[in-house]
């Protein structure tokens, strides 16, 4: 059995956005939970990795909330806009109102190459330099808090689509102009300590080379 390091994830927000245009002063929603490819980035940014290395070096991660957000409500911002036009990219932006969850808090358990090296035991210790705030879902949702623990929880865990209860995005891959999500059917498991075999995930990501001007 490979060693697993679990953990207690804890923010001040979670803004985690549903993909899709949204126009100027309409609201943004968010996914109910968070999605695995942003745990899997959070991680990344823990252990001062570049996006998409969790689980192109062999890792898997498995989560659940450990209790329900303690409200939510629509905030408004400042969105950034990528456009493309005629192979020119573009960025602009413009107010709109996101969803936001508020004292969000997961139980995330780790396994593979990173706990196995310690590398996540001393990124928890603060000796592996980050080059950025470390957040769990946009760069405003701030991680307040991260401890070892093992609640019970209930797991996600990926299913069929007659048995899904919700859709979140499992890998997401960068370009110059939009994030592209792939996305997974997901359903909750019964409570318990122990991470059940089927809920370990390799949620990933690639960044694409930036768009060229057509010739």
């Amino acid at each position: 059995m490979q060693n697993t390091l679990s953990l207690v994830i804890s923010a001040a927000t979670g803004t985690y956005r549903v993909p899709g245009n949204v126009e100027t002063l309409q609201v943004a929603r968010s996914f109910e939970v968070v999605p695995p490819s942003t745990v899997a980035g959070c991680i990344e940014s823990l252990c001062g990795k570049s996006f998409g290395t969790f689980a192109a070096e062999g890792n898997q991660l498995a989560y659940g909330k450990t209790r329900e957000p303690l409200g939510r409500a629509t905030i408004l911002r400042l969105e950034t806009q990528y456009y493309n036009i005629e192979g020119q990219g573009d960025r602009r932006q413009r107010p709109c109102f996101n969803e936001v969850l508020f004292d969000v808090e997961y139980r995330v358990a780790v396994r593979g190459p990173w706990v196995e090296s310690g590398l996540l035991d001393m990124a928890l210790a603060g000796a592996v330099p980050r080059k950025y705030i470390l957040s769990l879902g946009e760069s405003d949702d701030l991680v307040t808090q991260i401890q070892r623990a093992e609640p019970s929880i209930k797991w996600l865990k990926p299913v069929p689509y007659w048995e899904a209860q919700m859709r979140l995005p499992l890998k997401v891959n960068k370009t110059k102009e939009q994030p592209r999500p792939y996305f997974g059917e997901f359903a909750w498991t019964q409570p318990s300590v122990e991470v059940p075999e089927d809920s370990w995930l390799a949620p990933g990501g690639e960044a694409f080379p930036k768009s060229r001007k057509k010739p």
